[in-house]
C-alpha cells in the first residue's frame, strides 16, 4: 500500500513540476524562504532540504548562507531535473539535488547542521518516518526548521503586505486548497511532531501573512 501511494505521488509530482516551477521562482519566494535562514545555527556549513521540488528553497538559502553547502532532494525525477537547470554557475559548487525518498535519506548519521522543509510535511502520510530520518541526519545541535500551512484564520491585508506579485499569490491560493485537503498545523502541532522525533522544540512563528507557521527545533546534544 506504502509503495503504491509511493508511486501515485511521484506520477503527480512529476506532472505538476512545471507549474510549481513556474510559480516558485519569483522574488517573493526567495525572500519568503530566506525567513529559514533566520533560524540557522552560528557557523552553518551542511544544510539539507527535503522536498526541495524545483529548487527555490535550495538556492535562497545557498544565496543567504554563502558559507553553506546545501543539498536538496526530492521523491520526483522531474522536479529534480529542472532545480538542476536551475543552478547557475556561481552556486554550482556549493548546491547539488537528487532523487531520495526523505523517509529512507542516502546519508550518514550527523552528516548536516540544519535540515529544512518547505511545504512538505503536510503532503505526507509517513511524517514520523520522514522526521526521524531528520533527525538521524541531524548532527547534535543541529537544528530541523519547517514551514507549513497553518491552521487558523489570516488577514488578506496581511498576506498581501508579503507580496504583490500575482504569481506569489495565485501560489498561495493553490497552496490553501491543497492544504485544505492535506492538513495544517496548528504552531503547537508542528512542535509536537518534531519533538516526537526525539528533538527539542524551539519555537515558532507565523509567517506569508498568517497562512503559514515555521517551527524550529534543534538536536540535543546526547
Amino acid at each position: 500500500m506504502k509503495r503504491l501511494a509511493r508511486d501515485w505521488r511521484v506520477k503527480l509530482y512529476d506532472a505538476g513540476a512545471r507549474l510549481y516551477g513556474f510559480f516558485t521562482s519569483t522574488g517573493v519566494w526567495q525572500r519568503v524562504n530566506t525567513r529559514l535562514v533566520a533560524h540557522f545555527p552560528e557557523h552553518t556549513r551542511r544544510v539539507l532540504d527535503v522536498g526541495c521540488g524545483t529548487g527555490a528553497t535550495v538556492l535562497a538559502e545557498a544565496r543567504a548562507c554563502p558559507g553553506a553547502t546545501v543539498v536538496g532532494v526530492d521523491i520526483s525525477g522531474e522536479m529534480i531535473a529542472r532545480a538542476k537547470r536551475a543552478i547557475g554557475p556561481d552556486l554550482a559548487a556549493r548546491v547539488s539535488v537528487m532523487v531520495a525518498d526523505a523517509a529512507r535519506l542516502p546519508f550518514e548519521r550527523a552528516s548536516f547542521d540544519v535540515v529544512t522543509g518547505h511545504s512538505f510535511l503536510y503532503l505526507l502520510q509517513d511524517r514520523a518516518d520522514v522526521l526521524a530520518e531528520v533527525a538521524r541526519v541531524l548532527r547534535p545541535g543541529g537544528r530541523a526548521i519547517f514551514m507549513e500551512p497553518r491552521r487558523g484564520g489570516f488577514s488578506p491585508s496581511d498576506v498581501l503586505a508579503v507580496g504583490k506579485d500575482v504569481r506569489f499569490l495565485v501560489s498561495m491560493s493553490m497552496w490553501r486548497v491543497m492544504s485544505a485537503a492535506s492538513g495544517r498545523f496548528r504552531a503547537s502541532e508542528l512542535l509536537a511532531l518534531l519533538e516526537g522525533a526525539g528533538l527539542a522544540p524551539l519555537g515558532s512563528e507565523e509567517v506569508l501573512g498568517g497562512l503559514g507557521v515555521l517551527a524550529v527545533a534543534e538536536k540535543p546534544a546526547s
